[in-house]
């Protein structure tokens, strides 16, 4: 083989590697944040739950698998969605997992009514400077992030959405499946 083949084949080679590296990277870009990466911290303002009352951040919640829900009160899947929550929060039923479904685009009040009209007994609470949708890269409702027990953003296997690192859209987390991954999830971080 000529030498001039020989670069050709070599350079060829590693333009396509590093094509496949960006399309690889774009992919999560495009999907929101990186599997494996701590997750933003963001300021949270809780309102129903006393266990958690000196939690001002994300941060605070290290230690615990987190599965962190975007929701807006005037958001119909959003709000069909929190009794599937609140049955898979019951359903697991250990302290090294909660739940937080954080209002974006509300306010105060409405985030205060819907607590007193519902049983919700994970915590919920409000970011309305809208610091949380910007880290987040939230485009709609609701969206959910899983974040293992070190605060990283966990890719999971959704049973509708395949691999993803975010979950968009209204699901039946009392579904056996949604279990299954949250107590696979809670097996797998028992050591950190």
């Amino acid at each position: 083989m000529s030498v001039k083949k020989y670069i050709s084949r070599a350079l060829t080679t590693f333009y396509f590697s590093a094509l496949l590296l960006f399309c690889s990277c774009d992919f999560f870009e495009r999907e929101g944040l990186n599997p494996g990466s701590h997750a933003p911290v963001v300021q949270i303002e809780l309102y129903n739950q006393n266990v958690y009352k000196n939690f001002k951040t994300l941060k605070d919640f290290r230690g615990k698998v987190l599965l962190l829900n975007f929701w807006a009160s005037w958001c119909a899947p959003c709000l069909k969605e929190m009794k599937d929550l609140e049955a898979l929060y019951t359903a697991i039923g250990s302290e090294d997992f909660v739940i937080l479904a954080i209002a974006l685009d509300d306010t105060k009040q409405a985030v205060q009514d819907f607590i007193k009209n519902n049983e919700v007994t994970f915590p919920v609470g409000l970011e309305s400077q809208g610091i949380a949708k910007n880290k987040y890269q939230v485009t709609g409702f609701p969206e959910t992030f899983i974040l293992d027990k070190a605060g990283k953003i966990v890719l999971v296997k959704d049973p509708l959405a395949g691999l993803v690192s975010r979950i968009k859209g209204e699901r039946s987390w009392s579904d056996p499946l949604y279990i299954s991954l949250i107590r696979d999830l809670l097996s797998k971080n028992s050591n950190q």
